[in-house]
């Protein structure tokens, strides 16, 4: 029945691609590629990317390789070696500073307001200049809105003055984690549920639930006074003992984060143009539910190679687009309930461009699996990854069904 399944499914990968290319990303600019003026000094920075702000007058920076300064250029600048995630620009925002609670975000209004109950795949990647930065933080994340937030002039930035419990994170990192992620970029992803009507995205750190950091910042309210939250927000952030000051990287005594390509993408439910004596598989959740099962159902073998079907990227590109999820999540499941395992992942495409394209492309989409597998918890020791371009097909590339087949992810069982 599975490789009934399996083949039925394969027959849709082109409708399904068709659909998924059409996605639209909600965000605009949102790899930070637009910008109005290149950054130059601190005092120049603020608002100068194409339809991102500050939402007050606090003052994230906009790090461009346009930039002549050695502060807001990339890849090398005031915090070390930090090549942007895709392109050639990304944010840097102050998470919170635990002496003063000073805060940074970053905000921007959607194409158009999110549709009620429809659910929408969120992600952005973030990078922790672990040189340069003396501390880390537990929490970034996304809050979204119908109008925009945080534009008190007044209470800038301050956590306790402008963190109202309403505020919080729809999604964020995983919870209690402290973010010293090394020399990378970690994806940050979830499901969000509308409630109707946001038009605004905002990024960086929100609401904390903590009772004791509740019961002071109320008892200040209470009494008129704002006596120090210090010790609470510092538990918000660890000590950072990777950092290495070293030549021509300055020393930040907070925790901060560089921000890049951000995507909001409506989660698509059904499939499109399917043929007739196809329609009883068009709801992509039984898809799903069905590829789940192969994932499952394997035994897992020493030398087992899976073919990952649901695993779709933008055309040309290494952005995993939200329909992914689903299928790496099992993956995620299976990895984490069998913790010996060791897998290899390993990327192929047709032979429609030049040989070098196929091996840079293929390689780096299965980092950006690799990428997603560890910001669910699996241990990047427990996974390896290599693009084979396309001198691995598995059927002919003269056809478009074939050249489907060859475009694909899979993952090789290393240890059981």
């Amino acid at each position: 029945m599975i490789g009934n399944c399996k083949s039925l499914l394969l027959l849709l990968l082109v409708s399904l691609n068709t659909c998924l290319a059409r996605a639209q990303n909600l965000i605009r600019n949102g790899s930070f590629e637009e910008y109005i003026l290149c950054p130059v000094t601190e005092s120049d920075n603020i608002n100068i990317c194409v339809d991102w702000v500050s939402p007050n007058p606090s003052t994230p920076d906009y790090f461009n390789q346009c930039s002549e300064s050695e502060y807001f250029t990339i890849p090398k600048n005031d915090f070390g070696y930090h090549p942007a995630h895709s392109g050639l620009a990304y944010y840097g925002i102050l998470l919170v500073e635990p002496k003063s609670g000073w805060m940074e975000h970053i905000q921007s209004r959607l194409l158009k307001p999110l549709e009620p109950n429809r659910r929408y795949e969120v992600s952005f990647y973030i990078r922790f200049p672990y040189l340069a930065s003396l501390y880390s933080a537990d929490q970034i994340g996304v809050h979204f809105s119908e109008k925009r937030i945080l534009t008190d002039l007044y209470m800038a930035g301050i956590y306790e003055k402008q963190m109202k419990p309403h505020l919080v994170a729809h999604i964020e990192n995983e919870t209690d984690s402290i973010m010293q992620l090394g020399d990378k970029w970690v994806l940050i992803s979830g499901i969000y549920k509308a409630k109707g009507g946001e038009e605004f995205i905002t990024i960086g750190m929100f609401w904390d639930d903590s009772p004791k950091l509740i019961k002071r910042i109320n008892k200040n309210k209470r009494f008129g006074k704002y006596k120090s939250i210090e010790k609470f927000l510092f538990k918000k952030c660890v000590l950072n003992e990777n950092k290495r000051p070293e030549y021509g990287i300055s020393l930040k005594e907070h925790p901060y984060y560089f921000i890049d390509d951000v995507s909001v993408i409506a989660v698509q439910t059904k499939t499109e143009n399917i043929d007739d004596d196809l329609t009883s598989l068009k709801n992509l959740n039984e898809v799903g539910e069905a590829e789940r099962n192969v994932l499952t159902r394997e035994r897992l073998k020493v030398g087992t190679t899976i073919t990952l079907s649901y695993v779709f990227f933008e055309i040309n590109k290494w952005e995993l687009l939200p329909e992914s999820f689903r299928e790496l999540n099992s993956l995620v499941e299976v990895l984490k309930e069998s913790p010996s395992l060791k897998i290899a992942i390993k990327g192929h495409t047709d032979n429609t461009r030049a040989e070098e394209q196929n091996l840079e492309l293929s390689e780096n989409r299965v980092r950006v699996v690799s990428e997603y597998l560890a910001s669910k918890g699996i241990e990047a020791t427990r996974l390896q990854y290599k693009g084979y371009g396309s001198s691995l097909p598995v059927t002919s590339s003269e056809t478009e069904e074939g050249r489907q087949k060859n475009r694909r992810v899979e993952i090789l069982i290393l240890k059981k």
